[in-house]
């Protein structure tokens, strides 16, 4: 449960990140801004990595672990906002939701290299005191990144109507409140999903559905690769058939088949918790989608850097961050560990609702 809290301390800096570098990102440019978080992002990761264990600098190794997490979370929120509105501009209507698909896929390709290598260095290297380090050394990959960002990724041009605000969040707020609201709650699936899925379930796999650890960090890495497949293929279909008929679908499924499953799941093989897990997979994935294509729609250009990154950065908070030690916390009070599956039913019924409050919202030309 401490894990998960000192895991939690990132999220929380996030709405921070997210409130300073959309106002510059509105107020200036975004390609700018996107370069600069892609270094503030590598360089504390790379630090963890390196950073002296408690025997050798005491309690200040807890205390830098936690700082570096949070600077990263000052960095994430943006970023990852930041860029779906940036592909969303500069992309052509008719292949929008295939390329939003692709950006949020490649988010997701660190954490699978971070599974990847944790899992060879279980087996290969099991007991060296070390091999935690190796995933977050690679943080160095996005320096060498930002290089090439910086000569490729161009700025968005302001079209002739564009006006700029001197106080685009508070725009956001006073003009936009209910369409800030629910954007926090279409984020819930997607978000808590992918958390209580491919995070807590490297430990809950182990704990309860029998599995060694290496197995359940292989099992997590294999749903993960899974999931961009189908974020992918659905952001290809996004483009063609009725991107409310996917997000129904989604959290109908989820609403519904949740709960069976993650009972089955406790009494399983590692094949048919593969097959389980890839049906919820495909479910989240559908959602993912269409959703992300829509929301930087919901936003006018003047203030959506601002509007959207915030929105997004209070869900990964409430619901990312949260999601692990909210889990543990459930199946310590209940003593029932496939409580957890009605998280993510909660999320698709939350989610249900903002979908018929969004079809009331105005949407804005993103061209």
């Amino acid at each position: 449960m401490a894990a998960f809290a000192s895991f939690g301390s990132g999220f929380i800096m996030r709405p921070l990140g997210a409130i300073i570098c959309s106002h510059i990102g509105d107020r200036t440019a975004k390609g700018p801004v996107l370069r600069v978080i892609v270094i503030l992002i590598s360089i504390p990761t790379f630090m963890t990595g390196l950073l002296p264990d408690y025997q050798t600098i005491g309690i200040l190794a807890p205390i830098l672990i936690t700082l570096f997490r949070m600077i990263q979370g000052f960095c994430v929120g943006p970023q990852f906002s930041g860029s779906i509105i940036y592909i969303a501009e500069t992309t052509e209507k008719q292949h929008r939701g295939l390329h939003i698909s692709i950006t949020w896929a490649i988010s997701v390709l660190g954490c699978i290299a971070g599974v990847l290598v944790c899992y060879i260095a279980l087996k290969l290297i099991p007991n060296a005191s070390w091999n935690w380090r190796l995933p977050f050394l690679l943080g160095i990959i996005p320096l060498v990144l930002s290089s090439f960002l910086k000569r490729h990724l161009t700025d968005i041009p302001k079209s002739k109507d564009h006006v700029t605000r001197k106080a685009p969040l508070l725009r956001a707020f006073k003009y936009h409140w209910l369409t800030v609201i629910v954007i926090i709650f279409l984020n819930m699936l997607p978000i808590s999903g992918f958390y209580l899925l491919y995070v807590f379930n490297v430990s809950y796999l182990h704990s309860y559905a029998n599995l060694s650890l290496s197995t359940s960090i292989l099992l997590t890495g294999i749903l993960q690769v899974f999931l961009c497949v189908f974020v992918i293929f659905f952001g290809y279909l996004s483009d063609r058939i009725s991107n409310r008929l996917m997000l129904y679908t989604s959290c109908i499924g989820l609403l519904l088949l949740t709960p069976y499953c993650y009972e089955l799941i406790l009494h399983s093989s590692f094949n048919s918790i593969l097959v389980i897990l890839t049906l919820l997979t495909l479910l989240v994935g559908i959602y993912i989608s269409p959703i992300f294509k829509i929301m930087p729609s919901l936003f006018p250009k003047s203030i959506r850097y601002s509007g959207f990154a915030f929105s997004y950065s209070i869900a990964a908070m409430l619901f990312g961050g949260l999601t692990p030690l909210i889990a543990t916390s459930l199946i310590y009070v209940t003593h029932k560990p496939s409580i957890v599956a009605y998280m993510l039913s909660i999320s698709a019924l939350l989610g249900l609702i903002a979908l018929l409050i969004l079809r009331r919202l105005p949407r804005y030309d993103i061209d």
